[in-house]
């Protein structure tokens, strides 16, 4: 859990606007075969996805003085390692990956391969704006709900919805059993709170073999509660952030920053600037990332931050026709 050596294929999100990973550069061959195959081409008719559980990990850049101290997310750059955009730095889309996954995927008995059959995967804009919003920590004992204390502290918190780029989503989205739509979630309410690591999550991290040995570590992990809508007494819905995913807090070069260039709704040039540079370093021959330090409060936190799910919620605790309620 500790060895965040960079592989491109493992940068959450894609070029841009999302839509294709860093290094996916390979182009699918347009030449037919010369010789006969002898196997079967028939097509086999795909065995539907049955969705059973969600999970959402933001990645993206994180200025905590944003916004007059009420904070900000947003785009960042990353090193062209592999040289693929002459050396100059990918302008990256900041957002969180949603999984979507059958029952089946939590068995410890999948390969990789059989994995990715099981999850349906898309990126999403976050369209936020800071808030203040409830958190709680989950009751991971009984995989239920909070355990309504409500006492977990939080550094910032943001509130919007998801909006789906559905051109990233995985061939396995189009492949949703019966009854089934990513439009459910395409819109949907969500929020954001950044916090110290919880309870449950410590306790986890503690218990393994390389967590004391890791002071950097250590200080770079952190907490990402996450909120969307779960129906309440009333028929309406609650809104509270869980403890379901961990992040980390990678070191970003402010000074550092490039040009993004288009043409606005009429065909004129136009260009933004990003600012924001993921800071790497080569360890044994690769690229690794440059933890920071997020609970050094002294300055506002400045850094690439970088979800990772543990816990994805089950269906059977949603009212899938309120997921996009929002009061604003």
């Amino acid at each position: 859990m500790n060895n965040w050596k960079l592989l491109l294929l493992s940068v959450p999100l894609a070029v841009a606007c999302g839509d294709k990973s860093i290094d996916d550069t390979t182009e699918p061959s347009t030449e037919a075969s010369s010789e006969p195959s002898g196997e079967d081409t028939s097509v086999e008719e795909a065995v539907p996805l049955v969705p059973a559980a969600i999970g959402f990990e933001y990645s993206g850049l994180w200025d905590a003085g944003a916004n007059d101290g009420d904070g900000g997310l947003s785009a960042y750059l990353f090193p062209d390692l592999n040289n693929t955009n002459e050396g100059a730095p990918l302008i990256l889309s900041d957002g969180v990956t949603v999984t979507i996954t059958s029952a089946a995927y939590f068995s410890s008995d999948l390969t990789d391969e059989e994995k990715e059959l099981e999850q349906c995967t898309v990126f999403a804009w976050f369209d936020s704006t800071p808030a203040n919003l409830l958190v709680d920590d989950y009751d991971w004992e009984n995989y239920a709900a909070g355990l309504e204390t409500y006492t977990a502290e939080t550094w910032q918190s943001f509130e919007g919805i998801l909006v789906f780029n559905l051109d990233s989503a995985s061939d396995r989205c189009a492949e949703l059993d019966e009854g089934y739509s990513l439009d459910t979630f395409d819109g949907m309410h969500f929020g954001l709170s950044f916090g110290g690591l919880s309870d449950h999550m410590t306790a986890e991290l503690e218990s393994s073999d390389w967590w004391a040995d890791d002071a950097e570590a250590q200080n770079s992990y952190f907490t990402q509660y996450i909120s969307i809508n779960h129906p309440n007494e009333d028929g309406g819905y609650k809104f509270i952030g869980y403890d379901w995913t961990s992040s980390i807090f990678v070191a970003a070069d402010s000074e550092e920053c490039a040009e993004l260039e288009g043409t606005d709704a009429d065909g004129n040039p136009v260009s933004e600037e990003y600012c924001g540079l993921v800071e790497t370093e080569e360890v044994d021959g690769g690229a690794s990332y440059v933890f920071g330090d997020v609970y050094d409060v002294v300055n506002p936190q400045y850094g690439y931050v970088q979800g990772s799910a543990w816990w994805y919620e089950d269906f059977p605790n949603l009212d899938l026709d309120i997921m996009k309620d929002f009061n604003r």
